[in-house]
């Protein structure tokens, strides 16, 4: 399946070369190779420590956003650079699927994506020169509804941020990006709506046809084709050129994703929830996850800390050359997460 159809906050290549071109083009801590299993699957990665020390320290696994993903980006590394100076441990691993990592992204849904970060974490725990009890997740943008699903898979987990995530399902999150994008295209409001009702037509057609191969006709799907490319003058992100062919194991993988609702995994979660938003995200609504948040600290006293960046959009960096994130962003995250574990 292309991947579009189960991307989450893609940005367009401009945005991409921003986040390419932050600074910081090393890991500045002490690094070991490492490879931990989710089952048959080998995940590889690397452990990333302070230096001068021997521990045993807490730590942190990174968790990816959407499509192929390694440990090598240049937005990890500013992650781990601030976080290793506060004291912390990181794993960052090869996203399944992105080699040497094994396993297929396409068939993979946010339950399985949850177990191998679950899976990072049972591999910490092993090791004396981490402090179980005082691990912590971080996901960025689709890693916002991964992070807080392996933390319900385990117990004692000392924290969870969601940078740039949502608190709402991947289709309503989707549909307000498509929209978005429409309207700063000064698209006509009638095109606005048709590609929202398009979009959900296509997801239901993936999602019925995942258990019923033959309504995957050719005949529907050239039909939802020509559709589709009706809309192409707009070079949307979140809109496919085209229909995937079909493979009732990806499809299904998609529609489990795009239909997943983080409700009940926030209120299963127990451990303190930090959430950072850009003020402009243009993929993820700041309103409608905060009102989420919100009721979830008023009725469930759940322990949630939000935190809303201005002037900034999805990828929370500054509008500054060469890019960086924006000011305050990297140390608060990491302040935040060393008095999680000092408490």
């Amino acid at each position: 399946m292309k991947r579009s159809l189960r991307s989450y906050a893609v940005l367009g290549a401009a945005l991409t070369f921003l986040i390419g071109c932050l600074p910081g083009g090393h890991y500045n801590g002490r690094i070991e190779p490492i490879e931990f299993s989710d089952g048959p699957i080998k995940l590889s990665g690397i452990l990333v420590e302070p230096k001068g020390s021997a521990g045993p320290f807490p730590a942190v696994v990174f968790v990816h956003g959407s499509g192929p993903s390694t440990y090598d980006r240049p937005a990890w590394k500013a992650h781990a650079n601030a976080l290793t100076s506060r004291g912390f441990a990181v794993l960052v691993y090869n996203k399944r699927g992105s080699a040497p990592s094994g396993g297929s992204l396409a068939t993979a849904d946010y339950d399985d994506l949850a177990e191998d970060v679950a899976s990072g974490v049972r591999y910490l725990r092993k090791r004396r020169d981490i402090v179980p009890q005082m691990i912590g997740l971080l996901g960025r943008s689709e890693g916002g509804w991964v992070a807080p699903l392996a933390a319900s898979k385990l117990e004692g987990i000392a924290f969870v941020i969601m940078s740039s995530g949502a608190a709402v399902s991947p289709r309503e999150q989707t549909l307000y990006a498509v929209a978005k994008e429409l309207e700063e295209k000064h698209a006509p409001h009638g095109v606005v709506l048709e590609a929202l009702e398009l979009r959900n037509r296509v997801w239901a057609f993936y999602k019925a046809a995942a258990s019923e191969p033959t309504l995957a006709t050719t005949a529907v799907i050239d039909s939802l084709d020509a559709e589709l490319a009706s809309f192409a003058k707009y070079h949307l992100n979140e809109m496919p050129a085209a229909v995937a062919a079909y493979d009732s194991a990806v499809y299904s993988a998609s529609a489990r994703m795009r239909y997943y609702d983080p409700l009940p995994t926030l209120l299963r979660l127990n451990a303190p929830l930090l959430v950072l938003l850009g003020e402009n995200d243009k993929s993820v609504d700041p309103e409608t996850t905060i009102a989420v948040l919100e009721r979830l600290k008023r009725t469930e006293h759940k322990d949630i800390t939000i935190k809303v960046y201005r002037g900034t959009d999805h990828t929370l960096l500054s509008r500054k050359i060469p890019p960086a994130y924006v000011t305050g962003y990297l140390d608060f995250v990491s302040e935040w997460a060393a008095a999680r574990v000092r408490q």
